[in-house]
């Protein structure tokens, strides 16, 4: 090989190629400078003839390589190629949010990678996603597949772009060490260009007529106070089941709201809700008020029976040994119940989305509707019953109509 007098600073020449040298400072245990080193494509004018060392067009790349190399660290723009998949990283992004945030959050979050995100596209590199795999992949949840023909609901595929955004946000640089930048930060998700899909058309209520059925059906039932509860009260499932009595005040007519009980992974969470207001109150009548007072009276009869083996967790929905009954018993017992009336097939959570339908169709204000479901804002309880809210605003349109008698 032909000795180099004055190669440009920084570059090598080695087994037949042109290296570009940079320093990505020191290790911090060893103290030790670590060193990079990046091939070198041959010059456009190049020919293999065996004379490599001596081209002074590829010395010339390896120089433009190593200035852009150093422009990308100085900048903080510099990665390093990685085999890092979006599956591997979605399990280190969550386990490092394992304390940050509730349980039962990241339970869900685990839950949508493990069966929606990696059976897909969990393999692909992290350095390999761009915006254009990713909307394939919405696309592909929303038309369905062979793991899922019919497909996901929009707020589902919402809500894993939100997590796979999230998580990629962390990759970035300066943050991660992965991407230059977020290809899940700006897309458009199906649904978004026709502007008429949204989360309420997969609510499912029932009228007026049809709840009386199922009340009427499910009294004398070991549940009926839960499901009636829930029916008049829009409280959600866990805040059902971490109510205790001392949140119940039968004289004055109210329910404290504030904190909810959760089964994740097998064990019992207790949690505040997430928002101020989810903590709240909510009237009762009188006849809501005397249902309570008969459960309360079957599970003190229920208490003495037990004796030494009642457990006093002052629930009011307790089992049959005053411990806290798992979420899941309940909805496996509406779905039973359902079974056996003839009412639409709804989910136990439908019943909070029935009572706010009927209370906005009884033309109850929109902020003390949502009020009563702790929403966030009210904003967010017009964007989910927003079918109520326009058949609301269609009504007040022909008020004028019969004033004016037509006219």
């Amino acid at each position: 090989m032909t000795k180099m007098s004055a190669l440009p600073e920084g570059v090598t020449f080695h087994r037949g190629v042109f290296l570009a040298q940079v320093s990505l400072g020191s290790d911090p245990v060893t103290g030790k400078r670590i060193r990079k080193q990046f091939t070198a494509q041959p010059c456009d004018n190049h020919t293999a003839d065996g004379t490599v060392v001596s081209c002074r067009g590829c010395q010339f790349v390896a120089r433009d390589l190593r200035a852009e190399k150093l422009l990308e660290l100085r900048d903080n723009r510099y990665v390093e190629a990685s085999e890092m998949t979006l599956g591997a990283w979605l399990d280190s992004f969550l386990d490092a949010h394992e304390g940050r945030r509730r349980r039962s959050t990241v339970s869900n979050y685990r839950k949508k990678v493990r069966v929606i995100i990696k059976p897909r596209i969990g393999h692909v590199r992290l350095q390999q996603l761009d915006a254009t795999r990713l909307e394939a992949f919405y696309a592909q949840l929303k038309q369905g597949d062979e793991l899922r023909p019919q497909g996901y609901a929009l707020a589902t595929i919402r809500q894993t772009h939100a997590i796979i955004r999230r998580a990629l946000k962390d990759a970035v640089m300066p943050r991660g060490n992965y991407l230059l930048y977020n290809p899940a930060a700006d897309l458009e998700l199906p649904g978004d260009d026709d502007g008429d899909e949204n989360v309420v058309t997969v609510l499912h209520v029932w009228t007026a007529d049809q709840l009386r059925a199922f009340l009427s059906g499910a009294q004398g039932q070991r549940y009926f106070a839960f499901f009636y509860t829930a029916a008049v009260t829009g409280m959600r499932r866990s805040e059902l089941c971490g109510l205790r009595w001392d949140m119940v005040d039968l004289e004055r007519g109210i329910v404290r709201v504030e904190r909810g009980r959760h089964l994740v992974d097998g064990d019992e969470v207790w949690a505040r809700p997430k928002s101020k207001r989810s903590r709240r109150l909510i009237e009762l009548s009188d006849r809501q008020c005397a249902v309570l007072r008969e459960h309360r009276t079957a599970q003190t009869k229920a208490r003495l029976a037990a004796g030494p083996a009642w457990t006093d967790t002052d629930l009011v929905f307790a089992d049959e040994d005053g411990t806290g009954a798992s979420p899941d018993v309940f909805t496996r017992d509406f779905a039973r119940l359902l079974a056996t009336l003839d009412v639409p097939k709804i989910r136990l959570h439908d019943l909070r989305h029935t009572h706010a339908t009927l209370l906005l169709e009884q033309g109850r204000p929109t902020k003390e509707v949502s009020e009563r479901l702790g929403h966030s804002t009210t904003a967010f309880t017009m964007d989910v019953y927003g079918h109520v809210t326009d058949a609301m605003r269609t009504a007040t349109a022909s008020v004028l109509d019969d004033l004016l008698g037509g006219s």
